[in-house]
C-alpha cells in the first residue's frame, strides 16, 4: 500500500503486556523499551499489517474461462442427462463439444494434460463415444486445484437468473472431482462419489466431463447463441446414414412434458450380399423378414433404428403403420413410435449394426401428437 496513505504523527503509546519477564517490558522498566522505541515498534507493526492487508486485497483471483453474453432470447438447455448407446470402434474419436471446451480451458488456464476418447474394452463409457473429457486438474496441486475450482465455480454459476447456467449451455450431464459427483438430474449440487482410494478413479487428479449428444456436437447455446428450437406443429426430420458409427442428431427438441409421435421409413443395406436388407424395425436375409437378428453384432436389438436422448425416452420398439406379419411393414416400411420426455430434449437417431459394408439412410419424422 502507499505510504501516503499512512496516517502522519505518531501512534499512541501502547498499553504493555504481560510482565517484565514476559517478553514485552513495561516502559521505563530495566531491559524495557522506552516510549519512544514503542511508538516506533507500533508504528513498524500497523505498517507491517497494513501492507500485507494491501497484498491480500490486490492478489489477483484465479481467472475464470470467457463466456458469451446471451441475450434473454436466446433460451437455456434443460437439466437432464443423456444416455450412452454402445462402443463402437467406429465411433470412438473426439466430438467437437469436448474439444472446444478443452481449447477454452488451455487458453484459460495454459496447456493442462487431458483426454477425451478411449477405445473400446467391453464397458459403456462416454469416452468411448467422445463425448468426455479428462482434464488433469490434480486437486493435491494448489495451483491446478484452484483452477479446477474456478471453472466448477464458473460452471455452476446463475445467469439471468438461470442456475447452473454455464454446465447447461455446454450440454453437460454431469461432471466429477475430488470424489464428488455434480449431476445435472441433482440440479449439479454436489454428491459423494463412490470410489476407493485410486486418485484416478476417484477423480482426485483431473476433473471429469461429461456431455449430452447436443453438447457432444456444439448444438448447444454456448457455441451456436441460442438453444436448438422446439419442434414446430408441421414437424422436423433428419436423416439416420447407415454408414455412420455416430448417433444423428435431430435440428429440433421436443418441448418439455409434451408427446411427440416419430415415424421413420426407408431401408438401408446392412451387407452386400444379396437380399441384406433391413428397415427400422426388420431386416432381411435371403426371403426372409425377421424383427431380431441374435446373432448380429450388438446382440439382438441390431439392425434396428434406435432413438435416443434420454433415459427412458425412446429405444428400438416400433409399430408397424401395416403389420405384414411378425411385428414387420415389407410393404412400406413405415414405423412409428410415441416419445415423451418430461423436460425439453434432444433426440437422436442411430442404426445398431456394423458399418464396413452399410449403404443408405433412413428418414425420421418427429411430429407433435394431438
Amino acid at each position: 500500500m502507499p505510504m501516503s496513505l499512512l496516517p502522519t504523527g505518531d501512534f499512541p503509546q501502547p498499553v504493555a503486556l504481560g510482565s517484565p519477564g514476559a517478553g514485552v517490558s513495561s516502559a521505563g522498566s530495566s531491559g524495557g523499551l522506552s516510549g519512544g522505541r514503542l511508538r516506533r515498534l507500533s508504528a513498524a507493526l500497523m505498517l507491517g499489517a497494513l501492507t500485507m492487508s494491501g497484498i491480500a486485497a490486490c492478489a489477483p483471483s484465479t481467472p475464470k474461462p470467457a463466456t458469451p453474453v446471451f441475450a434473454a432470447s436466446a433460451g437455456i438447455e434443460a437439466q437432464i442427462d443423456d444416455e450412452p448407446t454402445f462402443c463402437d470402434p467406429a465411433d470412438s474419436y473426439d466430438k467437437p463439444g469436448p474439444q472446444a471446451l478443452r481449447i477454452l480451458l488451455n487458453a484459460t488456464y495454459g496447456p493442462i494434460a487431458s483426454g477425451i476418447t478411449r477405445s473400446c474394452d467391453g464397458t459403456v463409457s462416454d469416452h468411448h463415444e467422445g463425448r468426455a473429457l479428462d482434464w488433469m486438474a490434480d486437486y493435491a496441486n494448489p495451483d491446478t486445484r484452484a483452477k479446477a475450482l474456478a471453472v466448477i465455480d464458473w460452471l455452476r454459476a446463475t445467469d439471468q437468473g438461470n442456475a447452473n447456467a454455464v454446465a447447461r449451455r455446454l450440454g453437460l450431464q454431469y461432471f466429477i472431482y475430488n470424489k464428488q459427483m455434480y449431476g445435472s438430474w441433482n440440479n449439479f449440487n454436489p454428491t459423494p462419489y463412490a470410489c476407493g482410494t485410486d486418485p484416478t478413479a476417484c477423480h482426485v487428479n483431473h476433473i471429469h466431463f461429461s456431455f449430452t449428444w447436443a453438447g457432444a456436437y456444439k448444438q448447444t447455446s454456448f457455441w451456436r447463441g441460442s438453444v436448438l428450437p422446439t419442434v414446430p406443429s408441421a414437424g422436423s426430420s433428419f436423416i439416420v446414414d447407415a454408414r455412420s458409427a455416430a448417433p444423428a442428431l435431430a435440428p429440433a427438441q421436443l418441448g418439455s412434458g409434451r408427446t411427440y409421435t416419430v415415424e421413420v421409413s426407408g431401408t438401408y443395406r446392412y451387407g452386400l450380399a444379396a437380399g441384406q436388407v433391413g428397415d427400422a424395425a426388420c431386416s432381411q436375409s435371403g426371403s426372409t423378414w425377421a424383427a431380431t437378428r441374435p446373432a448380429a453384432p450388438f446382440g439382438s436389438s441390431a439392425l434396428k433404428l434406435k432413438i435416443g436422448g434420454g433415459y427412458g425416452v425412446g429405444g428400438t420398439s416400433w409399430t408397424p403403420v401395416v403389420n405384414t406379419g411378425g411385428g414387420c411393414n415389407t410393404r412400406d416400411h413405415w414405423y412409428r413410435m410415441t416419445v415423451r420426455s418430461w423436460s425439453a430434449l434432444t433426440i437422436t437417431g442411430l442404426i445398431l449394426d456394423g458399418r464396413a459394408d452399410n449403404s443408405g439412410s433412413l428418414t425420421v419424422k418427429i411430429l407433435p401428437a394431438g
